[in-house]
């Protein structure tokens, strides 16, 4: 649609301070579309001031805001000179020190396509959200979402499938903070007209490892052994096996783990690998 840049606003996550898109016309001359911040005052909000992501020579479209957890970071999408094409997703940063967003730079060809990527939202976890057209997806715009590689980047782009997407348009969704509920809006069979606001739940995935420790040569149960599971997201659990050597511990989703079993004074160490990156069902 073209108004789809009259259509979002956001808060940090201390909602002191909102982003919104404004969009001006010059004698009936359609002049683009801006991305403007204003203050919170108790009940009241100051003036609000531009946030200057584009080029002042050029009239092209700027909307879409959204802030990360710390308020460091804001993306936006635009058509604006230097994208692949379409509208795309584009990143700033805030430089604390001279107290302005720094020029932005497209967020690259993993998340941008030569189709239109709009309505980012990057999750209290550090993972972008945005609406394609152009990444292979159920039909009109999808939503996807992205891992976080660093505070600007971010890689592993994946369809969010049925129920979130549709054969129509699903874009906008949002998270409420720190948990797996949120909105989105889609213009799909069923609604209520045309682009409707649906709500949804995504719960986190379950996973379980459980193994026995067993004598390698006869191949018997050992009672009291550790068995230590370090995570590359920085975890680690130890856990104590029954008198029948079972023992048994939740994992994490998009994780893998390195694993040693041992038993001071009786065996050595065995180490072993698991993962559960790829995983898109409990297991």
């Amino acid at each position: 649609a073209s108004d789809v840049y009259k259509r979002q606003a956001v808060y940090d996550a201390e909602f002191k301070t909102l982003y919104f898109t404004r969009c001006t016309r010059k004698k009936k001359e359609a002049m683009g579309c801006e991305i403007f911040s204003s203050e919170s005052k108790g009940t009241t909000w100051n003036e609000p001031a531009l946030l200057p992501l584009r080029a002042d020579s050029t009239i092209a479209t700027v909307g879409h805001p959204a802030v990360n957890a710390d308020g460091s970071v804001l993306v936006f999408a635009s058509d604006m000179p230097g994208g692949l094409g379409g509208r795309d997703i584009w990143v700033t940063s805030y430089d604390k020190e001279k107290k302005r967003w720094t020029k932005p730079v497209n967020a690259g060809s993993t998340i941008n396509t030569p189709a239109d990527e709009m309505f980012p939202f990057i999750h209290a976890d550090g993972t972008l959200y945005f609406a394609s057209g152009g990444h292979i997806g159920m039909g009109g715009l999808d939503i996807f979402k992205a891992d976080k590689l660093s505070a600007t980047s971010w890689g592993n782009v994946t369809n969010m499938r049925y129920p979130i997407n549709s054969a129509g348009d699903d874009f906008a969704i949002t998270f409420e903070r720190e948990a797996e509920k949120g909105y989105f809006t889609s213009n799909r069979n069923g609604g209520k007209g045309a682009d409707d606001i649906y709500s949804f739940i995504l719960p986190q995935l379950q996973f379980t490892l459980q193994g026995i420790v067993k004598d390698y040569k006869t191949k018997k149960p050992v009672e009291g052994a550790t068995v230590t599971i370090v995570g590359t997201d920085g975890s680690s659990k130890d856990v104590k096996t029954d008198g029948s050597g079972f023992y048994k511990v939740d994992l994490m989703p998009a994780t893998s783990y390195v694993l040693t079993a041992g038993k001071p004074g009786a065996y050595l160490n065995k180490t072993g690998k698991t993962t559960t990156v790829g995983f898109e069902e409990d297991k």
